[in-house]
């Protein structure tokens, strides 16, 4: 067995080291949920690993206080007077690394939206994967194969808007309540797998 797959049957979830026993279980790991569906259950979604660039500065003063969006970019101040900016959209598979262009496209920018640039000072710079979606949209609920197994997953940059909808209908697939009809859109059974 490997670190990326699980056996769920009968009530047990058996991993690579681990033994659980679970009614339900719900495969939310961004990126790679659907490597890990995949490998455990031979079906597979289509998604994408999309990289994202993204920049923390710090200044000596908050500069603003609210989210900002622009050119396919955002401005997101946090505590201690730091600014996070970000970010960029690579289709490059797995790979993490940051380059030079990258850095580019956010400094510009962040130069061409910002008056006195020179105050911020450069902090890190971090990558991420996000999922994407073949058409855009999460895939959310319960899969064909094993209805106790609940996907949560693909939601590319809007992971922390749909957090609340996302949570709604995955509580309501463990609870066994009825799901509203206009999240029936979200489920992985639209791709008939």
């Amino acid at each position: 067995k490997n670190l990326d797959s699980f056996e769920f049957n009968d009530k047990k979830l058996n991993t690579y080291d681990k033994n659980f026993d679970a009614e339900k279980i719900i495969i939310a790991c961004g990126a790679w949920s659907n490597i890990i569906i995949e490998k455990s259950l031979a079906i597979s979604f289509p998604t994408r690993p999309i990289k994202g660039v993204s920049m923390l500065f710090s200044t000596d003063t908050q500069l603003f206080s609210n989210n900002i969006w622009f050119r396919n970019v955002y401005l997101a101040p946090r505590k201690n007077n730091l600014l996070a900016v970000g970010a960029t959209e690579d289709d490059k598979g797995f790979d993490k690394s940051i380059s030079l262009d990258e850095i580019h496209f956010i400094s510009k920018s962040l130069w061409e939206y910002l008056p006195e640039i020179e105050k911020l000072r450069f902090e890190n710079a971090f990558s991420g994967l996000r999922s994407g979606v073949i058409d855009g949209n999460p895939i959310i609920g319960e899969l064909k194969v094993n209805n106790d197994i609940i996907c949560a997953f693909g939601h590319f940059r809007h992971g922390i808007l749909l957090a609340p909808v996302t949570a709604k209908i995955v509580c309501d697939y463990v609870f066994g309540k009825k799901i509203e009809e206009r999240y029936n859109f979200f489920s992985p059974k639209r791709f008939n797998l």
